[in-house]
């Protein structure tokens, strides 16, 4: 009879998985964004100017 063998200890550390993490949709944020006043599309934001992507129509956000 022979002896029990040790048992074997690991020294890296064992792999940290992948956590999803759940985002809003961006076309519900979008919803509070001025519509275009010429054909009537919402408007991308931006820091300092509103945007229509359709007509090419920029307006800045202090003169609104």
């Amino acid at each position: 009879m022979g002896k029990k063998r040790k048992k074997k200890t690991y020294n890296t550390p064992k792999k940290i998985k992948h956590v999803y993490q759940n985002t809003p949709l961006n076309i519900l944020k979008s919803i509070n964004n001025p519509k275009c006043p010429e054909c009537s599309n919402n408007m991308a934001n931006h820091f300092n100017r509103y945007t229509c992507s359709k007509c090419q129509i920029c307006i800045l956000k202090k003169n609104l």
